[in-house]
């Protein structure tokens, strides 16, 4: 019993003694090659002196351990950095692609900023020739107010000559009625007059008594009286038939004056007019109404084109600057992609290199490390076999021993008991096999080029994507707008053309017809090139009545001045309400024949000047007016400017004028007048206010 234990033990370290030379075995056999055949296959099994001293096989197998363990360290420390490297190429080929993807896109972000700039470029072009096309119209507004205002005028003045002229055709139709009642009246007074001409004699003669003297012939007999004829009418019917005349032929002054103030402001409208109807007048006031709105439209347009060519201006700067910064990140990102590229080829090259036939550096060094490993273990196992070799050759001997002292033999058949069975070894061995390719596939998963450039690719920019689309929306709605205002415009455009072309073909029909009508008006209201001298009818008709007062009034003139004075029209205006044609000069015949302005003329010979055109009209409506005397004639002051010789010349011509049958008023302050008037009416003033009027 007391053997069993030492043999148990014997057996046991002689168990593990044979698996640890298995195991040292399989392990030499696997790096046969690495180590170039140094290792022994097996060693001499134990002895009883196995534990003192190491065989030259171990020992030459331990110094061929050291050298190769040595030498794949040495290895495994050249790789550390290369394997990092290695590992960094993935991802630095990722961010060199990344970076060159960054260079695309600016590029593209360049093109893109170069076609916004071009098309702002043209936005500008073509919003300038839209605001240099309005630029006629718009600065012609004031012009269009202008004309509108002339076109309203015109319009009110030719309403107000339509009016005139119906007015004016009314008063032609009074004065008519009124030349024709006053013709009668004058015929029925002067026929009365007449036949009672014819019969004053027979009132006279009614009147005779014998021995008073007879009033016409002063004979005191009266052998033939006149008689009276029976239908001879009295002299209160030819007075009462003279008044009639008279307010008849008052009647017919205001209507014929009425007729002249309506012909007067009808040929004023007319000459405001312009010659144009108020049809036409009210066309041309809507046409200009219609230009001053066109203008106005083309003023507020043109604002708003400058607006926008300011801001096409702005945004054709903003792009433009941002054209260069990224033109410089382009330069820069180019640059960078290039040294990046070139030290990445450098380090692709040592990789290569460093790889000696391996796929990858890692295979290598992974390699090495299982190299050192196998080494480190075969180092191991090999103490491990000289260690159980000791004690399995210890325990042997101590069982040896045991069996000696027992008396048993050298039969070791019990240690075979304690042994590994080959089964569980494998069943471990392949375990950890198993775990080391499912680790690996993991890692080479993870290490994918795709995986990690989509854990590196940077978030899309969406605030600059959402404000180039909304510029896109902006700018397609200023074209939609623009295109409306165009279609709207030359929609007007063609209905202003077609007015045109119809009034142009009514024209042509018209203008036939109405050339009779327009050459007369023209004629009569002075326009166009037909009349030559430039004046109204109106004018031309008080020019030759002007003209027949002024011949009348030389002839008094002439006695007056003794024949220095005479007075002759001019064409020129004296005032700036004057007609042309109407201007007075006087022509100084002492020494020659000079023409003064009778405002040049003295006190006394502006008198005598006036009182010469006053007699020249009474003399001028006497024979024109079918009869009709003005018996009545007052002058007021003006003699006291006038010297004794010039007096009594104004004296006899108021003589001659009162021996004509004409009553001579005349008002005056001048002393001496009194010796040559026989009848007057002298007026004093009293002290109180009041006034005396005594008869002479």
């Amino acid at each position: 019993a007391r053997c069993v234990e030492p043999l148990r033990a014997s057996e046991t370290t002689g168990a593990r003694h044979e698996s640890v030379a298995d195991a040292w075995r399989i392990k030499a056999a696997e790096q046969a090659g690495p180590l170039g055949g140094l290792l022994p296959d097996r060693f001499e099994a134990p002895d009883d002196q196995a534990g003192a001293t190491e065989s030259p096989a171990v020992a030459t197998a331990r110094a061929a351990l050291a050298g190769a363990l040595s030498e794949a360290e040495q290895s495994s420390g050249s790789l550390t950095d290369l394997l990092e490297l290695e590992q960094s190429l993935a991802e630095r080929r990722a961010a060199v692609e990344d970076q060159h993807a960054q260079v695309e896109a600016v590029a593209e972000q360049l093109a893109g900023l170069r076609q916004e700039r071009d098309d702002l470029s043209r936005q500008r072009e073509k919003t300038a020739a839209e605001a240099e096309a309005l630029a006629p119209l718009a600065e012609s507004l004031a012009d269009a107010r202008e004309s509108r205002q002339t076109a309203a005028t015109r319009l009110q003045a030719a309403q107000a000559a339509e009016n005139d002229q119906q007015a004016l055709a009314g008063a032609r139709r009074a004065e008519s009625e009124a030349r024709r009642t006053a013709g009668s009246a004058t015929t029925e007074h002067a026929a009365a007059r007449a036949r009672w001409l014819d019969g004053l004699a027979g009132e006279v003669a009614a009147e005779l008594t014998t021995g008073r003297p007879c009033p016409v012939c002063g004979s005191l007999e009266h052998p033939s009286p006149a008689s009276r004829p029976a239908d001879a009418p009295t002299r209160d019917d030819v007075e009462r038939l003279a008044e009639i005349s008279a307010a008849q032929e008052r009647a017919l002054t205001r209507a014929t004056a009425e007729c002249d103030r309506i012909a007067t402001h009808l040929a004023e409208q007319r000459d405001r007019t312009g010659g144009l109807t108020a049809a036409r007048a009210r066309e041309a006031a809507e046409d200009a109404m219609r230009a001053v709105e066109q203008a106005t439209a083309a003023v507020t347009r043109r604002k708003q084109l400058r607006t926008r060519l300011e801001e096409l201006r702005v945004d054709a700067e903003q792009v433009t600057s941002e054209i260069a910064s990224r033109a410089a990140q382009q330069a820069a990102l180019a640059e960078a992609v290039r040294a990046a590229r070139a030290a990445l080829a450098d380090d692709e090259t040592r990789i290569e290199q460093a790889r000696a036939g391996f796929t990858s550096v890692a295979d290598r060094a992974a390699s090495v490390t299982a190299r050192i490993h196998a080494i480190t273990a075969l180092q191991q196992a090999l103490d491990q076999l000289v260690r159980t070799r000791r004690e399995h050759a210890a325990t042997r001997a101590t069982a040896l021993a045991a069996m000696a002292r027992e008396g048993f033999g050298d039969d070791p058949a019990q240690v075979f008991e304690a042994a590994l069975p080959d089964a569980e070894l494998t069943a471990l061995t392949n375990r950890i096999t198993e775990y080391d390719a499912r680790t690996a596939e993991l890692r080479t998963r993870l290490a994918d080029p795709q995986l990690v450039a989509a854990a590196q690719e940077p978030e899309p920019e969406l605030e600059a994507l959402d404000a180039a689309a909304s510029r896109a929306r902006q700018a397609a709605q200023t074209a939609q707008q623009w295109l409306g205002e165009a279609s709207a415009q030359l929609s007007h455009s063609r209905q202003a053309a077609e007015r045109l072309d119809r009034a142009l073909a009514a024209y042509d029909q018209i203008a036939p017809l109405a050339e009779p009508y327009v050459r007369m008006a023209e004629l009569a209201n002075a326009t166009g090139e037909r009349n030559l001298a430039g004046i109204t009818l109106p004018t031309f008709v008080l020019r030759h009545r002007f003209e027949q007062v002024i011949d009348r009034a030389n002839e008094r003139l002439e006695v007056m001045t003794h024949g220095r004075y005479s007075l002759r029209r001019t064409d020129e205006r004296e005032g700036r309400g004057r007609r042309q044609g109407l201007g007075l000069v006087v022509v100084d015949h002492v020494p020659t024949d000079t023409e003064r302005d009778p405002r040049t003329l003295s006190g006394g010979e502006t008198f005598l000047a006036s009182l010469a055109m006053a007699l020249g009209l009474s003399d001028t409506v006497t024979s024109e007016a079918g009869g009709v005397e003005l018996d009545s004639l007052f002058v007021d002051e003006g003699f006291g400017s006038l010297d004794p010789d010039a007096l009594d010349m104004v004296m006899d011509q108021l003589e001659r004028l009162r021996a004509g049958g004409r009553c001579v008023g005349v008002i005056s302050h001048v002393a001496e007048m009194r010796q040559r008037i026989a009848e007057r009416v002298s007026v004093r003033p009293n002290g109180d206010g009041t006034s005396t009027l005594t008869t002479s």
